[in-house]
């Protein structure tokens, strides 16, 4: 993928944009996702197990009326989780089709990225690759956000 399919896909319309990220830790690691494809952040509610399912689906969830599937992000991203139910939150995510949960450690806060915050990449080794646009550095912090495709909830294969 190209830098600017990367940058469409994490929601920046060109390379100069800026944009507004929510920051999330998922084990030792900090991530972020567009902060306009998050529709909300709740407690995990209680889940239901689905029967033959991947194992980064963790099951359904009633949520304000809707039934969302839930997925665990570090799973799906191929990372330890630290599980700690006090800290940890379920992201709603919107991906244009559907809202999905996903299993994070711990919400961190929203960052306003300007595009020389943003280092897209176009290559990076191992599975999620195709999921990672890129890293971000928001100024006057010690922070390194590593930048993920909203669309990695949409995975429905076998990890």
């Amino acid at each position: 993928m190209n830098e600017l399919a990367q940058a469409e896909s994490f929601g920046l319309s060109t390379l100069e944009d800026g944009i507004d990220v929510l920051a999330f830790d998922i084990g030792s690691e900090c991530y972020a996702l567009p902060l306009r494809s998050i529709r909300e952040i709740v407690r995990t509610p209680p889940l239901t197990d689905v029967p033959r399912a991947p194992k980064h689906i963790l099951g359904v969830a009633g949520v304000r009326g809707a039934i969302v599937s839930v997925v665990d992000l570090s799973t799906l991203i191929g990372r330890s989780s630290k599980r700690d139910r006090l800290s940890e939150r379920l992201l709603l995510i919107n991906t244009g089709d559907e809202v999905v949960g996903a299993v994070v450690d711990r919400v961190q806060t929203v960052f306003r990225l300007d595009s020389e915050e943003v280092e897209l990449s176009p290559e990076v080794d191992g599975s999620l690759s195709e999921h990672v646009v890129g890293i971000g550095r928001p100024r006057d912090t010690e922070h390194m956000l590593i930048l993920l495709d909203p669309q990695i909830v949409r995975d429905r294969g076998e990890r």
